[in-house]
């Protein structure tokens, strides 16, 4: 008796769960379907001078929420790393060696959809930003041997760290077939700079009379960019 009572209750409950599970699956799909993730290049500032901390092109990782047709929001990871050997072995040994550039950050904003026609769409928008980089030179400062066979037996390492905190409008064009779409974007970035630079020995110790801090000064920071999404 209790077994089919147990077979009556499994049947109305299978049959309730059924259309729950297609439902949700249903909504599920047109949840994904508002979504998008992409990477990207950009073309950031000036990249010949090499005295600028953001001055190297990096690659950039986005998501993407649209809300409706006309408002998105977007979630943007910039990275860049440098530390090339091959580099390294081209720098007069007289002069400062480079041994990293490290830039890396986020960035969170909206767009607004001016023009859309067909799969090709025009957008404005407006992102807060945060960057940070990190570039490290290496001095030689001891050496032994006689001349033309001269080797390095001491240095000392300038760390510099930025953090740009800026609010970046920015304008582009995306065109979009089916689940792939391409995007072209000009960004101009007001920042807010902090800087942070050391001496530091090469056992690892940092020189006290060599720490030097500057806050709250501007900088403007601009780039043309290009990537690629997967929309759901």
């Amino acid at each position: 008796m209790n077994r089919q009572k147990k077979k009556h209750w499994l049947l109305p409950l299978l049959l309730l769960l059924l259309p729950l599970s297609a439902f949700s699956q249903e909504e599920k799909g047109k949840f994904l379907d508002k979504w998008a993730i992409g990477a990207g290049y950009n073309f950031l500032n000036d990249p010949d001078d090499p005295e600028d901390p953001f001055d190297k092109r990096i690659f950039e990782l986005s998501v993407k929420y649209r809300l409706t047709d006309k408002h998105s929001f977007y979630l943007m990871i910039p990275l860049y790393v440098e530390n090339s050997k091959k580099k390294r072995k081209k720098w007069n040994s007289s002069n400062a060696i480079p041994c990293l550039h490290r830039i890396w950050g986020t960035e969170l904003g909206y767009n607004y959809t001016v023009f859309d026609w067909k799969n090709l769409r025009a957008f404005g928008g407006i992102g807060l930003s945060y960057l940070h980089s990190r570039r490290d030179s290496k001095y030689l400062t001891e050496w032994v041997g006689e001349w033309g066979n001269k080797r390095p037996t001491d240095y000392y390492i300038f760390n510099r760290k930025y953090n740009a905190f800026g609010l970046s409008p920015q304008v582009g064009i995306a065109y979009q077939f089916r689940h792939i779409g391409c995007e072209l974007k000009y960004k101009y970035s007001l920042c807010r700079m902090e800087s942070d630079v050391r001496w530091i020995e090469s056992d690892g110790s940092v020189n006290e009379g060599y720490i030097f801090r500057f806050r709250q000064y501007f900088e403007s920071l601009h780039g043309l960019s290009i990537g690629l999404f997967y929309h759901f």
